[in-house]
């Protein structure tokens, strides 16, 4: 692959393949190196002053794929791990606006810069799509070997931890999110501040979310492990969004509130209803918890090129390194055991319906989240029948 000499955070520079070849040789007789890369429990990578692999153990070898070292010698970590970002960085792994925070990269030039040891922890989405997920404990060293600066890299896989602990966790929130609704609405019915049959067919509406989520923390678990089966309906988008919008209403006091923008072309999609609903109610709920007090949160759809497209936006403007991680599986702004929301978007939205999940966040603009379904699901209407798998 030929890179730019561009960088957005760490040095482009690469050796050239005979440095690498002769690096890799000192490193593959030196003993001290052996021995880490057989005793060391983990992944453990030899990289040298700019980066790339000049040694592996077998554990890291089997996570990629291969029998020896020789086809990853000369490649940075993030490269071989087919991390989604690479293709966004011009000079390869460690030099795109996302690098600057990645926990990897961090880990790696801190290190080296300093000389010491250090720690970090590394999100990585996976895959062109960015669908899969990484979640390392990375801990590098300073290491010298015949008049060389190496670093020892050693990678820890706590994908399972993390997954187990943010699943728990944002299964509670969900629910409780929900609740709060049940009680915003009862309150405006008890204050008499509200027509009382509106009240109560959004309190029967909400209960029956509360159901769905309970369903939805079991869908959330089968989508990750690829079981999850999806059955298309032909659904209107202003009786899906109005449901959806009115779910919201009465949560947080209506400290901010959550409006549908009616105007939008009605025609007929297809797609499961649950997983529509769950995708365009993680991103009004994150819509909400970014806004302030007095802020609106403003829903609408139209059909173009793109088919059925659905937008959710509010004001507030994520900084730069969150922007780079939004999609990232466990990444939070919201605390500990968080982070499912916007990687469970684009999860169900681009494998599950077959669209396309993103967002913009500018100064001036706010966010905007969006979920463009394809004209396919249009032509498509009346052709699927049962469950499909996914």
């Amino acid at each position: 692959m030929r890179y730019e000499e561009i960088t957005e955070f760490a040095s482009w520079e690469r050796a050239t393949d005979a440095e690498i070849a002769a690096t890799a040789l000192e490193a593959d007789h030196d003993p001290t190196v052996r021995a880490m890369l057989e005793v060391i429990e983990g992944d453990c990578l030899i990289l040298d002053d700019h980066r790339q692999i000049v040694a592996a153990n077998r554990s890291f070898l089997e996570r990629v794929g291969q029998r020896d070292a020789a086809p990853i010698l000369g490649l940075r970590p993030g490269e071989c791990l087919d991390c989604a970002k690479v293709t966004e960085a011009p000079s390869g792994c460690g030099t795109g606006k996302a690098c600057r925070s990645c926990g990897a990269a961090l880990t790696i030039v801190t290190s080296q810069r300093t000389g010491q040891a250090t720690t970090g922890e590394c999100l990585m989405s996976l895959g062109e799509s960015g669908h899969e997920a990484a979640e390392f404990r990375v801990r590098c060293t300073p290491l010298r070997v015949d008049g060389h600066d190496l670093t020892a890299m050693v990678l820890h896989d706590i994908s399972a931890e993390k997954r187990r602990q943010v699943l728990e966790r944002l299964f509670l929130h969900d629910i409780s999110n929900t609740v709060g609704g049940i009680v915003g609405w009862s309150a405006l019915l008890a204050q008499d501040d509200v027509d009382a049959h509106d009240a109560a067919d959004q309190i029967v509406s909400l209960a029956r979310r509360l159901t769905r989520e309970i369903k939805g923390h079991k869908t959330l678990i089968a989508a990750e492990e690829g079981e999850l089966r999806v059955a298309p309906e032909q659904l209107r988008p202003r009786d899906q969004l109005r449901q959806l919008v009115g779910g919201f209403r009465g949560v947080r006091n209506g400290e901010v509130r959550v409006e549908l923008d009616e105007h939008g072309d009605d025609r007929p999609f297809l797609a499961d209803p649950e997983i529509f609903s769950r995708v365009l109610g993680n991103m009004v709920l994150n819509a909400v918890e970014a806004s302030r007090p007095g802020d609106v949160v403003r829903v609408r759809y139209e059909s173009d090129e793109r088919g059925p497209t659905f937008y959710v936006h509010n004001p507030a403007v994520m900084p730069e390194n969150v922007r780079h991680q939004v999609f990232k599986r466990s990444f939070t702004t919201k605390g500990r055991g968080r982070g499912l929301g916007t990687y469970g978007m684009k999860l169900f939205g681009e494998r599950y319906l077959g669209g396309d999940v993103g967002f913009t966040s500018e100064p001036g603009s706010g966010t905007t989240f969006w979920l463009a379904l394809g004209r396919r699901t249009v032509e498509g209407i009346g052709g699927a029948s049962g469950d499909a798998a996914a």
